[in-house]
């Protein structure tokens, strides 16, 4: 909680040293102090400027300024996208933090130390398909994100039945797992590459889609976070 508190102090700060460089600009726009050689000059471009209701307001690093009609727009662009990168990670931390749990309590209790250590070394094999995947880019590019959702929703199937049935060995949830992390970081990587480097997408409007993007992921983690507390609460309470 005091972590969140200081994350929204300095966005507020950052917001706001934002805004007053933008008032700062606008005025020595109309004071002639950019380098135009005629102050007046500078004075009609900005009225006119004001005048046009369909023009952005860009920022000193080139991004549109956020705004509800920048948030419409981007989301009409990228909403496909935003939604797949959210379902992926929410199935995904369903799978990690809900399913597997369930999975090793089998192996509590003895036997060798890959299945003592089941839940932890579940972890680790996530962590390195995850690691792998988001170094993918410069070998393979995936375009229909989509059919990683699919991919990542036949694995939350499978470790759901895992999870009521145990019907699998350690080594088969290890590689599993890795699979799993696979498909979240190939996901995360190629959204973030679709975003930035497509054309459908201005420029001044790349930084918002992306922050969009990550926003529907934090989304999917959040939810999954509240399906694991349903599914250890009312589910597979037993």
């Amino acid at each position: 909680m005091p972590l969140i508190v200081a994350y929204w102090l300095s966005f507020l700060w950052i917001y706001r040293k934002g805004k007053s460089y933008v008032n700062v600009q606008q005025y020595s726009m109309v004071q002639g102090h950019l380098g135009s050689p005629d102050p007046s000059e500078s004075q009609s471009e900005l009225l006119t400027e004001k005048k046009s209701p369909e023009k952005s307001v860009i920022s000193s690093t080139g991004n549109e300024i956020f705004s509800i009609e920048l948030l419409k727009k981007v989301w009409k662009r990228i909403w496909w996208l935003g939604f797949n990168l959210g379902s992926v990670y929410f199935l995904e931390y369903c799978i990690t933090t809900g399913f597997a749990d369930r999975a090793t309590l089998k192996y509590s209790g003895g036997g060798s130390f890959f299945k003592e250590n089941a839940f932890e070394i579940i972890q680790f094999c996530y962590q390195i398909g995850v690691l792998c995947s988001r170094s993918s880019l410069k070998f393979f590019k995936i375009e229909r994100t989509w059919i990683l959702t699919l991919l990542q929703l036949a694995n939350w199937v499978i470790w759901w039945l895992e999870a009521e049935f145990l019907f699998m060995t350690e080594w088969g949830e290890f590689i599993l797992i890795a699979w799993v992390g696979c498909m979240g970081g190939l996901s995360y990587v190629n959204t973030g590459y679709i975003v930035l480097n497509s054309d459908i997408i201005p420029k001044e409007q790349k930084e918002a889609s992306m922050n969009l993007c990550v926003y529907m992921n934090s989304l999917g983690i959040l939810l999954a976070t509240c399906f694991c507390l349903i599914l250890d609460n009312f589910i597979m309470n037993s």
